[in-house]
């Protein structure tokens, strides 16, 4: 599926690893400066507020995600099982989402070292309809377990996704490229 936008969030852009899978994404998706974002001071830990070495705009409150639609594509890059995968993160998460504009995606992609991806992906999705933010499907790509690079080319990001769960709004062309089998796609 080809999304119209594509938008993508480095929870940690001081740390080199997530530079780099940061960038393959962004190469992949040639995703420009201002759809690229760091925490500035909103997101966890509080050491990395202002670490974007300039290749990141700053999240800010109302504005950076409001674009976003049933049509684009939100990745978000984390690293580290602490950052993302402890009880609190979820609901931390879906309300600074919230709280930059997000109300509408068509999937969010995210990269991390889950304990549970499904798991995660479950809650989240709860944590997001709470927040009343509607979202197609949530997609989690596995750091650690799954292979980060294509065995074909060693600069394509791995396209299996270690989990994927149905979110709440209808995408027509997201569930064509999600189920296929199911959509006649």
């Amino acid at each position: 599926m080809r999304w119209t936008s594509y938008y993508l969030i480095n929870l940690n852009p001081d740390e080199n690893r997530t530079l780099e899978i940061a960038d393959l994404w962004c190469r992949k998706y040639s995703i420009s400066r201002d759809r690229m974002f760091a925490p500035q001071g909103l997101l966890w830990p509080p050491a990395q507020a202002g670490a974007s070495h300039g290749r990141y705009s700053p999240l800010t409150p109302t504005k950076s995600l409001a674009p976003l639609d049933r049509g684009s594509k939100l990745i978000i890059i984390a690293r580290g099982q602490r950052t993302l995968t402890v009880p609190w993160a979820t609901p931390a998460l879906a309300r600074e989402l919230h709280r930059c504009g997000l109300r509408e995606v068509g999937l969010i992609a995210m990269q991390n070292d889950f304990a549970d991806p499904t798991r995660y992906l479950h809650d989240f999705a709860i944590n997001l309809n709470e927040q009343s933010i509607g979202v197609g499907w949530l997609a989690a790509y596995q750091n650690s377990r799954q292979p980060l690079f294509s065995s074909r080319d060693p600069n394509q990001i791995g396209e299996k996704p270690a989990a994927t769960l149905r979110g709440n709004i209808h995408t027509p062309e997201a569930d064509k490229w999600f189920f296929p089998k199911y959509t006649g796609g």
